[in-house]
């Protein structure tokens, strides 16, 4: 009798044991998984709303809409106004002074609680940025095409200016968006070319994409992959310290501005 009750006895012990350490073990890792999940999947649905956002302030921008409203869940997060942006065209054979727009955007920045993730708009494109990097999700609209031996650059700027200060938290916000103005800011600039008899009547444009550190090279990819097909080289564009320098020749030249007034509610 002593044997089983001390046979029993130790059963449970082992038993016991083993239910504590399973407990323990669900305790440190299932909460971590299930947290990881979170993050993720509160991530990405900030990458659908930036997306949704994108098409709404294009509407803005190319096709006249006077407003516009994207509604995001924050879900721990904050949403702000990022460091700003400045994009530079300039037409470096014009007749002088040689034409040159530059503007100042600011991008839109959402960041989630406890990750190293931010989505970011700037200038029609949805960035992702993590610890090690970025990577583009959603192509701005510059247009670089070739059609009958000649080349065009269609490139807008979407100048976003963020009205209010940011928010943080989980409750839902609405990103509301209202044209400004809207103008053609070079279209109708003379080459000389005579500065260059070599390429004919062509515009020789050096534009510049001053940001940060992490997109300067999402940009860099982007426009060199644009260029391509126009120069024919996949080195039109050099980048540093998140400038980014490109320098191409087209026939046709076209820039456009929008402001946008943001307002974070």
């Amino acid at each position: 009798m002593v044997d089983r009750a001390v046979s029993d006895t130790l059963s449970f012990v082992l038993v016991f044991t083993l239910i504590i350490s399973s407990v323990g073990v669900a305790t440190v890792y299932g909460i971590g998984s299930l947290q990881e999940t979170r993050d993720f999947e509160r991530v990405n649905n900030a990458e659908r709303a930036f997306e949704i956002l994108a098409d709404n302030l294009h509407e803005i921008h190319a096709h006249d809409a006077p407003n516009r409203a994207t509604e995001l869940k924050l879900a721990d997060a904050q949403l702000k106004r990022g460091e700003t942006t400045r994009m530079t065209v300039e037409i470096t054979n014009a007749q002088s002074p040689n034409p040159r727009f530059s503007v100042d955007t600011d991008p839109i920045v959402y960041t989630a609680a406890g990750t190293d993730t931010s989505i970011v708009y700037s200038n029609g494109a949805v960035i992702r940025e993590d610890r090690d990097g970025a990577i583009l999700k959603r192509e701005p609209r510059l247009l670089f095409g070739t059609s009958g031996g000649e080349t065009t650059a269609v490139i807008p700027f979407i100048e976003t200016r963020i009205r209010s200060g940011g928010v943080g938290g989980s409750s839902t916000v609405l990103i509301r968006a209202e044209r400004a103005s809207s103008d053609l800011i070079i279209g109708d600039v003379e080459p000389d070319a005579s500065a260059n008899p070599n390429v004919g009547e062509t515009y020789d444009v050096t534009m510049t994409i001053e940001t940060t550190t992490k997109r300067g090279p999402v940009w860099d990819r982007y426009l060199d992959n644009q260029l391509e097909p126009m120069t024919g080289s996949m080195n039109s564009c050099s980048e540093s310290t998140g400038i980014v320098t490109c320098s191409f020749s087209v026939h046709e030249l076209y820039v456009s501005a929008t402001r946008i007034d943001v307002k974070i509610e």
